[in-house]
């Protein structure tokens, strides 16, 4: 699961199937199911495929499946990456599902046991 936040500009590291320059970003709002494609640019390395891009529009707290097609002239697009985006405006080192929702509640634990 990749973890990004609402912010105008994403990165996104992965290794790939394959490798190319033409790639597609495919994303479906897991509430939803509605789909959109990403404008991105790529970048390659010998291990891994960096894909950045300023139009992902994501909204805070949503699941998103990420495709990712390689696309080559005269050719069906193939796909070389899938995952799971969830999008939070939380810093990630300290997320946790229950801020601001979970509030603890404190009891000084005074129970009364009978034995019969």
């Amino acid at each position: 699961m990749i973890i990004l936040t609402t912010a105008a500009t994403q990165s996104i590291k992965f290794i790939p199937r394959e490798f190319g320059s033409d790639v597609v970003l495919k994303l479906t709002n897991k509430n939803t199911n509605s789909s959109f494609v990403v404008g991105v640019s790529t970048v390659n390395s010998n291990t891994y495929m960096t894909i950045t891009g300023t139009t992902f529009a994501l909204v805070e707290n949503t699941n998103y499946s990420m495709t990712v097609f390689l696309t080559q002239p005269s050719e069906e697009p193939r796909i070389i990456y899938k995952d799971i985006i969830f999008c939070t405006d939380q810093t990630v080192s300290d997320y946790s599902i229950n801020k601001d929702v979970y509030t603890e509640h404190q009891s000084s634990n005074e129970y009364i046991f009978y034995n019969e």
